[in-house]
């Protein structure tokens, strides 16, 4: 894994331990800690200025699809192949509970302190709401038709956000499973869903090659971000709500949100890019690949295109993402 200066393209840090490909990448609130989940079916708990592992956190059977900090940084929750979901301890090793009920693969978790609780989704078709408390599962929601492939927990808690592989985005309200808006807008499976810092927004990435931005107010499409030629992946939008980044094939690409139009791309990763994230000042990124890396650029000017930026058109695009492995 490596880290690069965004200004001068020069490698800064080097970070290895992973032998499959990483699925999931997150940073701690305070941003001096990252989270990799791998093919290898660790998690593995990463210092951003030393480089140095911290911890490595193994219960999953098989490869970790997803792995998300809780927002005060005490927790980590997962998701696995093995049907299964998992809540940790950032400071121990050992599960706290394993979130056993799915009946296949398990691609997408989040989690909330505000509401303690878990959301789960996977290859059942079926996305879960779990109490971190105790362990034990609230509700089920069901409304796609097949597998689901990204799940989101708005920050305060009181939506859950679902993107499958019939093409739909489901608004839910967390407390009592009840739809609040479908959105309809992509023309592929919804690989990947997230919310803005304040939950107004919801940015969704498709297999058509879009991300869509919506209201979670009304449900309104606010713009489309179009240009890639291949599926979009994964999504994440900056903390302060100005930005988004998009990652299909080998590329993550930066837009203004406030315009919808593209900034500039980040070429690096060898294979295709399966997960990013922005740091929690928004200076720098971070995104995980087929290619067993994780790989963080740092901008100082998120604000200006950069001027070795690559053209949009020619981006090499490559096979889907993991939650399409057979």
């Amino acid at each position: 894994m490596t880290l690069w200066n965004l200004e001068t393209y020069e490698k800064i840090r080097e970070f290895s331990g992973h032998t499959g490909a990483v699925y999931s990448v997150d940073y701690s609130p305070d941003g001096t800690q990252f989270i990799t989940g791998s093919e290898d079916r660790i998690v593995r708990l990463w210092d951003v200025e030393s480089g140095q592992v911290l911890r490595i956190l193994q219960a999953h059977t098989r490869s970790v699809n997803d792995a998300l900090f809780s927002e005060d940084g005490k927790f980590i929750v997962t998701a696995s192949d093995d049907n299964t979901g998992a809540l940790w301890d950032v400071s121990a090793s050992g599960a706290l509970y394993v979130f056993e009920g799915h009946t296949d693969r398990v691609y997408s978790a989040a989690i909330s302190i505000q509401t303690n609780r878990a959301l789960t989704g996977g290859a059942d078709g079926s996305a879960r709401i779990w109490n971190i408390e105790t362990g034990e599962l609230v509700r089920i929601l069901t409304g796609h038709d097949g597998p689901i492939h990204s799940v989101a927990l708005s920050r305060d808690g009181t939506m859950a956000l679902t993107g499958g592989e019939d093409g739909r985005a489901i608004l839910w309200e967390a407390s009592t499973g009840q739809i609040l808006y479908t959105f309809n807008g992509h023309l592929g499976a919804v690989n990947a869903v997230t919310f803005s810092a304040d939950g107004s927004r919801a940015l969704t990435g498709s297999s058509d090659g879009t991300a869509i931005l919506w209201n979670t107010q009304d449900g309104r499409e606010l713009l489309s971000l179009e240009g890639h030629t291949g599926a979009v992946n994964a999504v994440a939008i900056s903390p302060n709500g100005k930005w988004a980044l998009t990652a299909s094939g080998q590329t993550a690409v930066l837009w203004n949100i406030e315009t919808g139009t593209f900034n500039q791309s980040f070429l690096g990763h060898l294979d295709t890019v399966n997960s990013i994230v922005f740091s929690p000042n928004g200076e720098r990124f971070l995104c995980g690949g087929n290619d067993g890396t994780a790989r963080s650029w740092i901008s100082l000017r998120l604000s200006k295109p950069h001027p070795h930026r690559h053209s949009l058109q020619r981006l090499p695009i490559h096979r889907p993402p993991p939650s399409h492995r057979q």
